[in-house]
């Protein structure tokens, strides 16, 4: 029974949402704050408990020198082959002293030398795992937000700052030049509160957090604010988003939080600094082959 609700409540909020969008929208919310509540009603554990249920990762850490934020992107093998190495071609172009590092889900390690350009300035870590048998909804879900829960951990076991990015960007400009947007803060966040919707207030295309005590403080709750709905709970539309801005409006004490601008994730080239081809846009990516546009993946 609790598989068919489970089936019922993924098809009216993905395969078939709800055709009024401010009605769907608002449904969303509420089916998230219901089961969010739910969830926090259980005895809290930390983030680093939460992350004892998690894969080990593996590979090689950002070196550990340098001032300027570390480029970081997540994917699985397929979006990692689709996007990654014009991501890596776009900093080498125009911010070749910035490193970038990426994070893949769903793989041992064998085969990423081979769809990875030779470059200096990158690293890459991974984890072994098996989201085949997830549904649709739930996989692109968990891609979406346990990037948020790497990120936590990352910060942790790292001295560098992070600017996380979705892996379809291109930089477009020399990161170098925008020290400016997060000197002095703990995390950097693009603020969209005029919109009604708690879903979209923050954009997660592009983050930035800074190996701070409240930067890892923030990130840790993040990340245990995310968790439990990944190990287990009902599929939830821009779990990453509303995560991000309930523990910015509710848990950010002493958090010195910058505004970023939208040309972090722009997607029009006029004064981007970084382009952005998230959604639909993928289709545009200059770097998919023609074969494989208008494909879906997770």
């Amino acid at each position: 029974m609790k598989t068919t609700y489970r089936g019922i409540w993924d098809w009216v909020f993905f395969e078939w949402p709800l055709p009024w969008p401010r009605l769907r929208r608002l449904a969303s919310h509420l089916g998230f704050l219901a089961i969010d509540a739910k969830l926090r009603a259980v005895p809290c554990r930390d983030a680093a408990e939460l992350w004892k249920a998690l894969p080990e990762m593996s590979g090689q850490l950002p070196p550990e020198e340098g001032t300027d934020p570390v480029l970081l992107a997540f994917g699985d093998p397929l979006f990692v082959r689709r996007f990654a190495p014009a991501l890596i071609a776009s900093v080498a172009r125009n911010s070749p002293s910035t490193h970038v590092h990426l994070h893949v889900f769903g793989t041992n390690g064998h085969g990423l030398p081979e769809i990875l350009p030779d470059h200096d300035r990158v690293s890459v870590t991974w984890e072994s795992c098996d989201h085949d048998a997830m549904g649709t909804p739930q996989r692109i879900r968990f891609y979406q937000s346990m990037r948020f829960v790497r990120l936590a951990q990352l910060l942790e076991r790292s001295r560098r700052a992070f600017l996380a990015v979705d892996i379809d960007s291109l930089v477009q400009q020399d990161l170098n030049r925008y020290d400016h947007l997060w000197n002095g803060v703990d995390v950097g966040l693009i603020p969209r509160f005029e919109l009604l919707d708690p879903g979209k207030r923050i954009l997660a295309a592009a983050v930035f957090a800074a190996p701070t005590p409240a930067g890892r403080r923030f990130f840790q709750r993040v990340s245990a604010r995310l968790l439990p709905h990944l190990l287990g709970a009902p599929y939830t539309e821009k779990l990453d988003q509303r995560c991000l801005y309930l523990t910015l409006h509710h848990d950010s004490t002493g958090v010195r939080v910058a505004p970023l601008p939208m040309s972090l994730a722009a997607i029009s080239p006029e004064d981007a600094i970084i382009l952005s081809f998230r959604g639909e846009r993928k289709d545009n990516h200059p770097g998919l082959p023609e074969t494989e546009r208008s494909i879906t993946a997770a």
